[in-house]
């Protein structure tokens, strides 16, 4: 079985994740999660006025989880609430059929 992080794919966080961010540096996202965080490589989205998509790299403890914001950060900051549906980012790769 494939380890992503600190959990296996079968132990990925249920659809319906919800934490808040804890901390900004640029695009640089701290999200803190009270149940299991998600697993690496899967996105969260800001629930704000403004959509942020981030990209989990990293489980930083046993609660907090740093991201990528995918597009800017203006608009979210300290307590602003992040969802993760279990999805991973997709690309499209090669020509469109």
């Amino acid at each position: 079985m494939k380890r992503y992080g600190k959990h296996t794919k079968s132990e990925k966080a249920s659809p319906g994740t919800e934490g808040y961010v804890c901390a900004v540096m640029g695009s640089v996202v701290d999200a803190y999660f009270e149940e299991r965080p998600p697993a690496i490589r899967t996105l969260l989205r800001s629930v704000a006025e403004k959509e942020v998509i981030m990209e989990v790299m990293t489980q930083i403890d046993q609660h907090r989880v740093r991201c990528i914001a995918l597009n800017p950060t203006q608009g979210i900051s300290r307590g602003t609430r992040v969802m993760g549906d279990g999805s991973e980012l997709l690309a499209p790769v090669g020509r469109q059929t």
